[in-house]
């Protein structure tokens, strides 16, 4: 019945919500400095998006602490770590016999992680080469050798360090030890529930979404027109009455959001700080410079209605 195909609907757009926030975490690598993040979260998406592979050969166990651990390191960085950590346990398996636990701790100023498995484990000779770039035993399966290598230059590079603990016929225990963060201050944005209706511009080149967007804003009180491209875009802007929030996806054809952007700079330089960007996490080097630059909100799709609510409660003109 239709509610049911509603609610369908409703959970795989969460689905989506999901693997969208875990790629973004693995691909969003600031430039530089000491990053806070929490382990947890990155521990949970390494697990989810290797969860295929891994659970051929074994079964995952999580087993956090208490309350959150923050660390210094990147989510890119961490992923990569805590990804090929997993996926040399479970290539440690027999064929879906195995146990994977991976757990982490604060102590002191430190954190230590362990990824312990119940596999073949590894003999003397095998254990004293096993950082060693290009070093594998799995040549002939897709090995390179590279994992482990890439791993304890990572965590060198974050002060941190990594060993090994293996026998053969008694499974591996891999050590990881960060230096402890503070978490970030947070910022609480208070969501209006009572928010003055705006003009509202919306800029997407998927006809189907854009119509479901504009729906959406429509059903919280707005005016809503939409732009199928950024020229068309440009061409309603250029023309009365103004509009309060330019709500404008990233990557379009013809003309991206960045160029619509630098268009209206030049044409209607009132307008740049009522736009709010959407992008579906698909980030090149130039678009994800581009969004850490603004001053305004972005948006990551699917996003709730809160989160809209919250953005353009930032760039909406004050009424009256």
């Amino acid at each position: 019945n239709a509610n049911g195909r509603i609610r369908e609907a409703r959970d795989g757009a969460e689905r989506i919500r999901h693997v969208v926030r875990e790629l973004t975490l693995f691909t969003r690598d600031p430039a530089d400095g000491d990053v806070a993040t929490e382990l947890g979260e990155v521990v949970r998406a390494a697990v989810h998006l290797s969860r295929r592979t891994v659970e051929a050969n074994a079964s995952v166990r999580i087993d956090p602490p208490e309350e959150e651990v923050w660390v210094v390191g990147s989510g890119p960085k961490l992923g990569q770590v805590c990804l090929n950590l997993l996926l040399n346990a479970s290539a440690a398996m027999p064929s879906g016999r195995g146990e994977v636990v991976v757990r982490w701790r604060a102590f002191g100023d430190r954190c230590r992680l362990t990824v312990v498995d119940d596999g073949c484990g590894m003999s003397p000779d095998v254990l004293a080469r096993a950082f060693e770039p290009f070093f594998t035993t799995r040549a002939g399966s897709g090995g390179t050798g590279l994992g482990l290598a890439m791993c304890q230059n990572i965590l060198a590079d974050l002060g941190g360090t990594i060993a090994l603990d293996s026998a053969l016929g008694r499974g591996t225990v891999v050590t990881v030890e960060l230096r402890r963060a503070q978490p970030p201050r947070e910022v609480v944005s208070e969501v209006p529930r009572e928010q003055a209706p705006c003009r509202v511009l919306v800029v997407e080149d998927q006809v189907r979404v854009g119509r479901a967007l504009s729906r959406r804003l429509r059903a919280l009180g707005h005016q809503v027109e939409h732009a199928a491209d950024g020229r068309q875009a440009l061409e309603i802007l250029m023309r009365p009455p103004s509009f309060d929030v330019v709500l404008c996806d990233l990557m379009m054809p013809e003309m991206s959001g960045q160029e619509l952007h630098a268009a209206i700079v030049e044409a209607r330089p009132e307008l740049v700080e009522r736009i709010v960007f959407m992008t579906g996490g698909a980030f090149t080097e130039d678009a994800r410079a581009f969004l850490e630059g603004l001053s305004t909100p972005w948006l990551v799709k699917p996003f709730e209605d809160d989160e809209l609510i919250v953005a353009l409660a930032e760039v909406a003109p004050a009424p009256g």
